[in-house]
């Protein structure tokens, strides 16, 4: 950290005043342009965009969920697995049988 009072010669090589040099207020280039993001008309345009947002965030976390199910109980998943194949093939023969 420079000492304080180098600051005024800083802030005069790099043609800013000391207060945007210390980021107290913004540089002259950079002034806070507001959007209206306070009013009901702004958001209704984006009602869409924010509903598709919380929709693939909500499908992210459901796939999370899933992916640590599976990491969790992974033996259990290879006997499930084992046991299903041989129920879905019990119920096909049943079904060539039935016809």
């Amino acid at each position: 950290m420079p000492d304080i009072a180098m600051l005024p010669d800083i802030a005069k090589f790099f043609h800013v005043t000391v207060d945007e040099l210390l980021g107290l207020s913004p540089l002259a280039g950079e002034k806070y342009i507001p959007v209206n993001s306070g009013e009901k008309d702004y958001w209704e345009s984006r009602l869409d965009c924010l509903k598709t947002d919380r929709r693939i965030e909500s499908y992210c976390r459901k796939q999370r969920k899933v992916q640590a199910y599976v990491a969790a109980n992974r033996e259990n998943l290879k006997y499930l697995h084992y046991w299903g194949s041989w129920l879905v093939m019990g119920i096909n023969k049943y079904k060539k049988t039935e016809d």
